[in-house]
């Protein structure tokens, strides 16, 4: 069977799964990668672990992008129930500070300081409402 058929036949398989079309897209276009990627090799956790290594060694992703280019991979070794060859995404991990571009520089601070204190100079009084000052002067 040629990669085509066993694309058109995941394809399908997707759409039954009720997955969006923009989703199919996506990860057809990610398992073509991975089937020109074994090229005659066979099928075996070894060569997932190898296609894995080529897209975190090749340079070109980012760790969200090889993670969102082995999450349909593993979906298709579902759907082949080769559940034996699925690969963990790579770990992510949280940036505690922001980088120095992004940080609010002293002067920043202090004119938002000014701009929020002329605000509340410029707001006028609220007038209290009519239950409130009903209130206030029955307990008068």
């Amino acid at each position: 069977m040629n990669i085509s058929e066993i694309l058109k036949r995941y394809s399908e398989y997707l759409y039954e799964a009720e997955k969006s079309p923009a989703t199919v897209v996506e990860y057809v276009g990610n398992v073509r990668r991975f089937l020109e990627y074994l090229d005659d090799r066979p099928l075996d956790k070894s060569a997932v672990i190898g296609f894995k290594n080529s897209l975190v060694f090749g340079g070109e992703y980012s760790v969200g992008s090889i993670n969102t280019v082995i999450a349909p991979v593993n979906s298709y070794l579902r759907y082949l129930n080769r559940r034996d060859c699925c690969v963990r995404s790579l770990r992510t991990q949280r940036k505690i500070y922001y980088p120095e571009d992004k940080e609010l520089t002293k002067h920043d601070y202090l004119r938002l300081l000014e701009a929020a204190g002329l605000k509340r100079q410029a707001r006028p009084t609220p007038s209290p409402s009519p239950a409130r000052t009903a209130t206030a002067t029955m307990l008068k």
